[in-house]
């Protein structure tokens, strides 16, 4: 189950962001401050914080989850987009 919600919230991150370089969309299990299972989603890319359009950044969250409620996944997806140059940064 955990393999085809990584695939199909890849598969929107990658749609919704056609335009931008995206370098890996990585999803974890995990929970939020209240102890509940969320879905933590890293999404690194190579471009410009200014190459993103805002309402697709605002508007990710929904398309996460009404795809997820389809598949019967009740977990929040927390999301969080890092640029290639801040993980290599943050390696070194």
């Amino acid at each position: 189950m955990m393999e085809n919600v990584e695939k199909a919230i890849e598969e929107i991150v990658r749609d919704r962001f056609s335009n931008i370089k995206i370098i890996s969309v990585d999803v974890e299990e995990g929970e939020d401050h209240d102890g509940d299972p969320v879905l933590l989603v890293r999404v690194v890319f190579d471009a410009e914080i200014d190459d993103f359009d805002a309402s697709r950044l605002s508007g990710i969250t929904r398309h996460l989850r009404t795809k997820l409620f389809d598949m019967d996944e009740s977990r929040f997806p927390l999301t969080r987009f890092v640029s290639r140059k801040d993980v290599e940064g943050a390696a070194a």
